[in-house]
C-alpha cells in the first residue's frame, strides 16, 4: 500500500474538522506517540482548540480507550515545525496535501 493510501485511511471527521489521530501520526512518522503528546502539552499555546481536538473514548473490543488527541490540518502544519527530520518533512507534505484536497 502506498503512503498516500495509508494516510487517507487514517483520516477521520470529528468536531467539524478532518483530523488524524496522534497515534496514527506517530506511526506514519516512525516515532512514539508520547513525543507528539509532549510537544502538544509543552507548547499548548501553539496548538489551540482548532488545531488539536479530543476524540471520544472508544471501545476496541478488549479495553476501553481513554480520550485520544487528533490534529487538524493546521495542527499537522505546526507539528512539522517541531519535528525536524527529512523523512518527517516529506511525510508532512504528503499529509498536508491530502488534507487540503479533502477540505476542497
Amino acid at each position: 500500500m502506498h503512503m498516500e493510501d495509508i494516510i487517507v485511511n487514517k483520516i477521520l471527521f470529528a468536531h467539524s474538522h478532518f483530523v488524524i489521530p496522534v497515534k496514527d501520526l506517530a506511526e506514519i512518522y516512525g516515532i512514539r506517540k508520547e513525543v507528539i503528546e509532549h510537544i502538544i502539552n509543552k507548547d499548548s499555546n501553539m496548538f489551540p482548540m482548532d488545531f488539536v481536538v479530543e476524540l471520544p473514548a472508544r471501545n476496541d473490543g478488549k479495553t476501553e480507550c481513554g480520550e485520544e488527541l487528533a490534529l487538524t490540518y493546521m495542527g499537522v502544519g505546526i507539528l512539522g515545525a517541531f519535528l525536524r527530520s527529512d523523512k518527517i518533512a516529506d511525510q508532512n507534505v504528503i499529509i498536508l496535501r491530502i488534507l487540503r484536497r479533502i477540505r476542497e
